[in-house]
């Protein structure tokens, strides 16, 4: 019974924000912070430049082979990550951690979080609710 009554952190994020919210119980009691995760750098790739100088969109064998969106979902999620354990480290009070993102960002933010988090990791929910009412986040996370 104790367990179920612990301070729980929630944190809803997509590529762009990141908010930590407060639980206590299956109640959600108010949002703690809000941090920009989104990346200062434009992963925009360029068309191809060939020998004649003339600049071209078909990709060349020496071109990045990473996808501009999947380097902003990595910065993201590495953001996002470094923002949580801060939180976490500074507030010893918060035992369980509620991850709220959609499919992609959860894959990225699983590779990036270390042991200590993943260990007081409770549930994953995979729903893009950053836009959200409180109301309908706490529906969606404590639903049994």
């Amino acid at each position: 019974m104790s367990k179920n009554i612990s301070n729980k952190v929630i944190a809803v994020l997509d590529v762009r924000v990141l908010k930590l919210y407060e639980a206590e119980g299956i109640k959600i009691l108010n949002m703690l912070m809000q941090y920009s995760i989104q990346s200062d750098v434009d992963h925009k790739q360029l068309k191809h430049e060939g020998f004649r100088k003339q600049k071209y969109g078909q990709a060349s064998f020496y071109d990045p082979h990473s996808m501009p969106k999947d380097l902003e979902y990595l910065e993201a999620a590495q953001k996002a990550a470094n923002y949580i354990k801060k939180f976490l480290v500074a507030n010893k009070s918060y035992n369980q951690l509620f991850l709220v993102a959609n499919p992609k960002m959860l894959g990225y933010l699983r590779n990036t979080m270390d042991n200590n988090l993943k260990s007081i990791l409770v549930k994953e929910v995979k729903k893009d609710l950053v836009k959200h009412s409180l109301i309908d986040i706490e529906k969606i996370v404590f639903a049994v």
